[in-house]
Parts: structure tokens; C-alpha cells; sequence
């Protein structure tokens, strides 16, 4: 069970969910694995040329000249300089990839009717992860009706809902309150790799922190979330797990000591 992410690598690694601490008295481990990569822009370059065979520019042509006796070195029949002002600069193809790959995604507040949305984009988002029972659109649904979803996020583009973060309480042994557990955080597969992912992290930390967080711990790959100021603190303790893939960041006062235990939906299987 993924505790972080199925996002997608380069931008949005996959993660580990929080179900991973409640597996802990079965002895059973879950780690982050990398989701899916990113799609690339194919271009396509059309060239128009050639002349006629019995013209003196087209024997120029055939012999690789340009009609004023210039080396056409790609069959064009255009000089080196008129090619240089038709092809497009780096800027320019830089901004074409941007074009085509840019999508407005909207990060917002889940609402009542966003819920079935939500259970299909987790469980789309985990269903080819390795490492999980595939069961974490029920875990989101259990913390929903444990009234324990402190932050429910969802992006959306073009009226679609193609992600989702969730946060819940978690407990601390010291008695620290007002600590959270980030995750799990799902991407559709479709739009995976493209920055969806960060967008929801980052979003949820700022809320968090609006709301006066002590801080948050999450279970996932270090190398992702490390970006997001997560790191390992051997102060706290998720039991059975290897510590480097347990983190916590703190939002204010001292990092506290213990023990922390994720809420009981994270037990939940249907």
C-alpha cells in the first residue's frame, strides 16, 4: 500500500502509503517504486524543393548548388542562410513543447459530488503499483467517513478530475498534537510525469501550514519527497519500517520524540 504517491517519475515519484503502518503488526513492508514517464513531443519537418529537369537552376539542384552556385547541402535548394532564417530557433521549438504539452490544472477543495471521481482516480492511479493491496481508494473513503480527511485536495483539468492528496491526523507517543500524515496522493496514469503531483504537494503543505500544523510525517521514496523538505528523523519512529523511508518536516516548534501511529482507516479493504 502506497502511503505517498502514484504520480509518475521525473517531477512525481510513486510513494508509500500509510496502510504500510498498520501492516507493520503483519510484518509487511511497502517501498516507493517509480510510476509512469513522461510522454514526448514528436515534430515532423516537411521540405519543398526541386526543379525542373531541364533548367539550369534544377542542374544546379541535382549537383547539390543553389541557383547563384551555393553548396545545398539538404537537397532544398535553399541557401544556407535562407534555411537558417526558416528553421526554428531553440527558444522557439522551446516554446512550441510548451504549447502543445500545457494544460491549465486547477487544485481545489474536494466537494460532496467529487467523491466517486476521486475512488476511480486512486484506484487508477495504484493499479499497476507493485508493493500495495490495491486498496487505497478505500482507505480514502474510510478516512472520509471517519471524518478525518483534514485535507482533501484534487486537481482538475478541463472540467475532469485527474488527481487527488489526501491528509489525516496521526498520533504521537509524547503526546505532540497537531502532526499530520500526507498521502496517499494518486495521478491518472494518463497524466502522469507532467508536474500534477508536486502541484498537489505543494499545495497541501501550504494548507497545512494555514491551518497551524505542527508538522507532517509521510512514508515514501526519500529521493522525491527530500524536494518538498521531508527528511528523516530518527527522533520519530514508524515501527517495522526502514527510517530513511519514514520523514517528517516541521512547520513549528521542536521536532517532537516517539512513537506515531496512523489512523485506523488505513486498516480499511472495501
Amino acid at each position: 500500500m502506497h502511503h505517498g504517491e502514484a504520480v509518475g517519475h521525473v517531477g512525481e515519484q510513486a510513494g508509500v502509503t500509510a496502510r504500510t503502518a498498520c501492516r507493520q503488526r503483519r510484518g509487511r513492508h511497502d517501498f516507493a517504486q517509480p510510476g509512469a514517464a513522461m510522454c514526448s513531443v514528436l515534430r515532423r519537418t516537411a521540405h519543398r524543393g526541386g526543379a525542373s529537369a531541364t533548367s539550369a537552376s534544377g542542374a544546379r539542384r541535382r549537383e547539390g548548388l543553389t541557383p547563384n552556385g551555393r553548396d545545398d547541402e539538404d537537397g532544398t535548394g535553399r541557401s544556407p542562410k535562407a534555411r537558417r532564417r526558416m528553421a526554428p530557433t531553440r527558444t522557439k521549438r522551446a516554446y512550441i513543447d510548451r504549447k502543445v504539452n500545457r494544460m491549465t490544472i486547477h487544485i481545489r477543495n474536494e466537494t460532496d459530488s467529487d467523491a466517486a471521481a476521486i475512488e476511480a482516480v486512486t484506484a487508477a492511479a495504484f493499479r499497476d503499483a507493485p508493493h500495495t493491496d490495491h486498496t487505497e481508494q478505500f482507505i480514502v473513503r474510510a478516512l472520509r467517513a471517519a471524518g478525518e480527511l483534514t485535507v482533501s485536495l484534487v486537481a482538475e483539468t478541463e472540467g475532469r478530475i485527474v488527481g487527488h492528496v489526501a491528509v489525516s491526523p496521526v498520533t504521537l507517543s509524547d503526546g505532540s498534537g497537531d502532526w499530520y500524515g500526507l498521502g496517499p496522493i494518486s495521478v491518472l496514469p494518463a497524466h502522469q510525469g507532467q508536474g500534477i503531483g508536486s502541484q498537489l504537494m505543494e499545495r497541501a503543505l501550504s494548507d497545512l501550514r494555514a491551518r497551524h500544523a505542527a508538522g507532517c510525517v509521510v512514508l515514501g521514496d526519500p529521493g522525491y519527497y527530500t524536494r518538498f523538505g521531508f527528511k528523516p528523523e530518527s527522533a520519530l519512529q514508524l515501527p517495522d519500517v526502514p527510517p530513511e523511508y519514514f520523514m517528517a518536516l516541521v512547520f513549528r516548534g521542536a521536532m517532537p520524540a516517539g512513537r506515531v501511529t496512523y489512523s485506523q482507516a488505513f486498516s480499511a479493504t472495501a
